[in-house]
């Protein structure tokens, strides 16, 4: 058997009489609403996909696939209609070690990816010999090296922040280091952010790592990494830190810019998303064991980062268990349309109206 990846598009904002409901598949994307693409010829195999859409309608997904000991990165890329872009890589797919985890599309087409390095790939999908090596950029400051393991956004001046994780935290797999990096747009490190590059803030106590999952950029250049936390050995929280635009700790947010919230069971941080009045939605899920159903949360924060208790329970708002994505996941997905309505992606997809409540108009 072999492991695939499905995608499936649906329509979110309706338009006249007889056109389709927000939540009816996109029947124009791929066969009625749905592509698949084969991926490995392996019994055991798992897949862990994201995806990100570009210029002209099409769509990047990339991720991994193959046997969980030894899992294969993969890049593709689709059209509008759903179907193998040929002019990228070779016909509309990668398997080599650029392939992975998509950072950013940028608007001339060429592609950011994160991982053990930063790599830029031109709108073909071939490394940039423009950008650092041969297209990659090893993240080191002196002796350490640096992994840009899961998010990075660009400024309007091109250049890049980067979540990272130090040589240290690696090694010792036990740190509560939030850690941010900014690198020109050439792959070069920006010495006038924080300390040579780097800024760090210490979220916590130490207790395995302090893992961060999303970074956001509000308007006025203000960074937020948000992730999960332990505020003593025993307990758990989510967790968000927020630097002014130069890399130093933003004191007027939280306490000295570090906010903390302590859940009863494991906290998995799948979504930051800020909105036009400045407020902060933290998703994702508290879960008890592998086994157990896991609790869907949002958690909505003030300008200053105090939740708003004019948001579900106190600034928290429980949605049971809306089950997950895909194997493999603790939560379900979280994605914010264009128009601002928050969109959940568990054993099916909601839409949020603007107060938390569940959109019963969409979908059928």
């Amino acid at each position: 058997k072999r492991s695939t990846i499905a995608l499936a598009f649906v329509v979110c904002t309706g338009a006249v009489a007889a056109a389709p409901e927000p939540g009816d598949l996109d029947l124009t994307w791929g066969r009625n609403g749905i592509t698949r693409t084969p991926l490995e010829q392996r019994k055991q195999r798992d897949v862990v996909v994201h995806a990100v859409t570009v210029g002209r309608g099409r769509v990047l997904v990339g991720g991994l696939a193959g046997h969980p000991d030894a899992p294969r990165p993969f890049l593709a890329r689709y059209t509008s209609q759903g179907a193998f872009d040929r002019g990228f890589g070779t016909s509309g797919l990668l398997r080599n070690r650029a392939a992975g985890r998509v950072g950013s599309a940028l608007p001339n087409g060429k592609i950011l990816m994160v991982g053990n390095a930063l790599r830029r790939l031109t709108r073909t999908g071939r490394p940039d010999a423009t950008f650092g090596v041969r297209g990659t950029v090893r993240l080191r400051l002196g002796r350490c090296r640096y992994y840009a393991v899961h998010r990075l956004v660009r400024q309007p001046d091109g250049k890049l922040v980067l979540d990272v994780l130090s040589c240290q935290a690696v090694r010792d797999f036990n740190d509560n280091r939030y850690t941010l990096m900014r690198v020109h747009a050439n792959g070069r490190i920006d010495r006038t952010f924080g300390k040579n590059g780097v800024t760090t803030a210490r979220v916590g106590v130490r207790s395995g790592l302090t893992w961060t999952s999303e970074l956001a950029r509000q308007s006025d250049g203000k960074l937020v990494l948000a992730g999960r936390a332990w505020p003593s050995a025993n307990r758990a929280a989510f967790a968000m830190v927020r630097f002014l635009p130069d890399g130093r700790l933003d004191h007027s947010f939280g306490a000295r810019g570090v906010v903390v919230t302590p859940l009863p069971n494991e906290p998995y941080v799948e979504g930051l998303f800020i909105q036009p009045d400045g407020k902060l939605l933290l998703a994702g899920c508290s879960a008890s064991g592998s086994e157990a159903p896991s609790e869907t949360l949002i958690l909505r924060y003030l300008q200053d980062g105090s939740l708003d208790r004019s948001w579900g329970s106190g600034g928290i708002r429980s949605y049971g268990d809306l089950g997950v994505a895909s194997r493999g996941s603790e939560c379900p997905d979280f994605a914010m349309t264009p128009r601002r309505q928050l969109l959940v992606l568990g054993s099916r997809l909601w839409r949020l109206r603007p107060d938390g409540s569940i959109d019963s108009s969409f979908g059928r």
